[in-house]
């Protein structure tokens, strides 16, 4: 199963960094998604349960069935990203509100899609 190796994986790369007296700080982001990783194995063993069992493939059938609309959604915040961009770069005073790079265009979009107006 691609969910235990890849917990696996992250602890292990997580349990050799530390010993080899990397900064906590460096590692957070790779702990973080190992930590998913964990959480995701565990509601796995939910399956086991003939009460959860329906609930979880439920869980993840839905997730599956998303694939599409999630694609339409990246596709438009993307579009949305572009256009600012494209529009704060005309911005002459440099107060840019989507930030210099097409990646923090991209960010402000999908935070706008969220509805964060401020």
């Amino acid at each position: 199963n691609m969910v235990d190796l890849m917990s696996l994986l992250f602890n292990l790369i997580i349990i050799i960094a530390d010993l080899a007296g990397m900064y906590e700080q460096d590692l957070t982001s790779l702990m973080g998604i190992a930590v998913l990783f964990v959480w995701l194995k565990l509601f796995y063993f939910g399956r086991i349960f003939l009460s959860t069992a329906a609930m979880i493939r439920m869980v993840i059938e839905i997730t599956y069935d998303m694939k599409y609309f999630l694609l339409i959604l990246l596709l438009a915040i993307a579009g949305f990203g572009n256009c600012y961009y494209i529009l704060a770069s005309t911005d002459t005073s440099g107060g840019f509100f989507t930030g210099s790079t097409f990646w923090n265009a991209f960010i402000y979009s999908y935070n706008q899609s969220l509805g964060n107006f401020d």
